[in-house]
């Protein structure tokens, strides 16, 4: 079951707010095609995954459905949900085809896209001590948060079991699931975690340069201003692959290196996630952590 909406398209005064509700359908809806990707860095220049150039943009919150032959509605399998990878900036679900572990070894697997670079990870943490509530970033875990709460409110229709539900992820995607781990947003919405070529308190799991990447960005796109829901507001003008792409060329252009990544907001992040796995946040879930077998690889080859 490809394509089917797990959140409103976070577009127009949508964009940088947490998902909402999906509006319903009369209508059988078809759920045979992938949806287009998130926005992402290369967009413009490299469509991803050999989808047709173009097929990306904001209306992306999407997941697909992986059910075994043999699952029917009464059969009660274990869920497995994955975050792609992708450094925060590039990457699809429709990378990730979940038929063969489905398969192989009789679970649901669920895959979801999220927000992506300056779409998903943007913030005003600690700009002019003022903006945390216009734009407290993280959008990318409120997206993962939302496809979560859809697998618990619909699994059971496809035969799984919304009560063993074990999140997976690679790279920027472990990371997320490690954050997700200790997160008080996503309480009773998994079971299991497997972290893999990335955590939370991984050199890219979390940023401190929030504020500096919002002035840039600001500056870059001529939104400069005191007032935090006043560059927002201009930011909102701007079409996404510009705002996207030219905005984190701006950045590397002022000689620093952009960094669109989870930030500590207090409310969806809350701490240094060492000091939080030390109080023992996220000691109810099993949880895994470990490597791929020669991590990215694929982009040198």
């Amino acid at each position: 079951f490809l394509g089917i909406p797990f959140a409103a398209p976070p577009v127009g005064n949508l964009r940088w707010k947490k998902p909402e509700p999906v509006e319903a359908w009369d209508d059988i809806l078809e759920v045979t095609q992938f949806s287009i990707h998130c926005t992402h860095f290369l967009a413009p220049f490299y469509p991803l995954a050999g989808i047709a150039e173009g097929i990306h943009g904001e209306d992306c919150l999407y997941l697909n459905v992986w059910v075994p032959e043999a699952v029917d509605q009464a059969s009660n399998v274990p869920v497995m949900v994955y975050y792609y990878g992708g450094g925060f900036i590039i990457g699809t679900a429709e990378m990730y085809p979940g038929q063969k572990l489905a398969q192989e070894a009789n679970v649901i697997v669920v895959n979801f896209n999220y927000r992506l670079s300056a779409l998903g990870w943007l913030s005003m943490q600690l700009l002019l001590n003022q903006g945390d509530e216009v734009l407290p970033g993280n959008f990318g875990m409120w997206d993962a948060r939302a496809a979560l709460q859809w697998v618990q409110r619909n699994i059971a229709q496809f035969g799984g079991d919304p009560d063993r539900v074990t999140i997976f992820g690679q790279s920027a995607g472990g990371s997320m699931v490690s954050h997700s781990v200790i997160s008080p947003q996503f309480e009773g919405l998994f079971q299991r975690a497997i972290a893999i070529s990335g955590v939370s308190s991984s050199f890219f799991g979390l940023t401190r340069q929030a504020k500096s990447n919002m002035l840039m960005m600001s500056e870059v796109f001529g939104c400069e201003t005191e007032n935090p829901q006043e560059i927002v507001d201009c930011l909102r003008q701007f079409d996404d692959n510009l705002l996207d792409f030219w905005g984190i060329i701006g950045i590397f252009m002022q000689g620093k290196m952009p960094s669109f990544l989870p930030t500590i907001d207090g409310e969806m992040i809350i701490g240094e996630p060492s000091e939080l796995y030390a109080e023992g946040y996220g000691k109810d879930i099993d949880y895994i952590t470990g490597n791929t077998h020669h991590d990215s690889a694929g982009i040198i080859l």
